[in-house]
């Protein structure tokens, strides 16, 4: 859905992609709306896929072109995007380590390593699909915020909201990350003190308008395509009518998804035999990635030297986890 949005944007100037479809638009996997075959994804992936395209159309006019034809030039180029953007986050992480924890070089290095290696981030950077791009901007976010830099708390929050505006292009629910990251902000530099409430106004009316910018951006993409004013690109999915509506869309069993999602303690065959652990029956995070068990239990003493920065992190894993245990389709 991703790459077919993308060649139609760019080599169409069209949002259907009807030509792609049965290529590389597949069922269940796209939106129809008066008989016209749209992507149900959200434009940002596509959008991130323009430079590799164009890359692709300078180095196919001087007669460069991949050494197996069946490799189109452009989609091998795009397929470079998930693991930069992997590479990347756990740049991100080592610097983190680094120099805001100040730990050990050989520390941060194998911190970095077992992220990128023993977690979901590895599978995520592996395939052209949006999670790599959108775990990257969150990231950036909320280091940002939480690195001590020499930025303003005013141009972080300005430098979130964009962060935040453009990966809510990749996947929906970014922009909801940009609460605790504010109240965070607020709370570091105790903006909260009666005194300093006047100088919240005018960042944090800025930083709202910038994210309004990105939400009316989407808005606007789906009302051309869709005739329609809304946030979701899925709305018009034949195959999954409950994401007509948010509340239909997350109406799923919670407990259920937080079994899905962490332990699959009603898949326990997958634990140990593959046939009954794929496609959607992979199991959670903690048994296909048992390192994140390690994870939650230093979060206690990361708690007790950091109490914000480990509170901003908790607030948006909550975030995160409620949005995805209560999907239909967890």
């Amino acid at each position: 859905g991703h790459v077919g949005l993308a060649k139609a944007l760019y080599y169409d100037q069209e949002l259907s992609v009807a030509k792609y479809l049965g290529v590389y638009v597949n069922a269940p996997d796209f939106a129809m709306k008066d008989g016209v075959i749209y992507s149900d994804r959200l434009p940002g992936t596509a959008a991130l896929m323009m430079p590799a395209f164009s890359y692709a159309s300078v180095l196919g006019d001087m007669g460069i072109t991949t050494s197996n034809p069946k490799n189109e030039l452009d989609i091998v180029l795009a397929s470079i995007l998930p693991p930069l953007f992997g590479m990347l986050s756990a740049l991100l992480l080592f610097w983190y380590c680094t120099r805001v924890l100040r730990k050990p070089f050989l520390i941060s290095l194998a911190t970095s390593v077992i992220y990128a290696f023993g977690t979901l981030a590895w599978l995520e950077s592996s395939h052209l699909f949006s999670h790599a791009s959108s775990l990257f901007l969150v990231t950036s976010a909320v280091i940002m915020v939480i690195s001590n830099s020499k930025i303003s708390w005013k141009g972080q929050l300005a430098i979130a909201a964009i962060l935040l505006g453009f990966a809510t292009w990749i996947e929906l629910q970014n922009f909801l990350f940009f609460g605790p990251l504010f109240l965070y902000v607020v709370y570091k530099n105790q903006l909260f003190k009666k005194e300093y409430l006047t100088k919240l106004i005018l960042p944090t009316g800025l930083s709202l308008v910038i994210l309004g910018v990105f939400i009316f951006g989407l808005l606007f993409y789906n009302y051309s395509a869709f005739d329609d004013w809304t946030l979701k690109s899925n709305k018009y999915n034949p195959f999954f009518p409950e994401e007509q509506g948010f509340l239909s869309a997350l109406s799923g069993n919670f407990l259920e998804g937080l079994d899905r999602l962490f332990t699959s303690f009603t898949n326990l065959e997958g634990y140990i035999n593959p046939y009954k652990a794929r496609l959607n029956d992979i199991p959670g995070v903690f048994v296909t990635s048992p390192v994140m068990i390690l994870s939650v239990i230093g979060f206690f003493s990361y708690y007790k030297k950091y109490k914000a920065e480990a509170l901003l992190f908790i607030s948006c894993i909550i975030i995160a986890t409620l949005i995805a245990a209560l999907h239909v389709t967890t």
